[in-house]
């Protein structure tokens, strides 16, 4: 699991595993205070994800994709000012094969306890 540094709207280029190019593009939209992340590819597009604090935003893509996102915020809140990710109020990480194999296993366990 890697840090991204959000300084500001930007930009993030990311090579997968298959040493496919995809880029993040965070965008703040003030009109409804939050933060939109678009996910694109030469053969992959997803615009207008809401980043919101969860273990995984793009977890539904993550095995067509070979990674993830996670965004951690303090006090367990949303990501809803221009300059939350500069003042460190939220952090945005890269997750890697294994971190999504370890999150996997962790969910399914989660899973298996509130199945009892």
């Amino acid at each position: 699991m890697q840090q991204i540094e959000l300084t500001e709207q930007g930009t993030y280029n990311i090579i997968n595993s298959k040493q496919e190019n995809y880029q993040l593009v965070f965008n703040y939209n003030q009109a409804v205070q939050g933060w939109f992340l678009d996910l694109v590819s030469e053969n992959f597009k997803i615009y207008g994800i809401r980043v919101t604090s969860v273990p995984n935003i793009l977890k539904q893509w993550s095995d067509k994709i070979g990674f993830g996102v996670a965004v951690k915020c303090e006090q367990d809140s949303e990501p809803m000012f221009f300059e939350d990710f500069t003042t460190k109020r939220a952090r945005v990480y890269l997750l890697e094969p294994d971190d999504l194999i370890t999150q996997k296993v962790l969910w399914k366990n989660i899973n298996l306890i509130d199945n009892i």
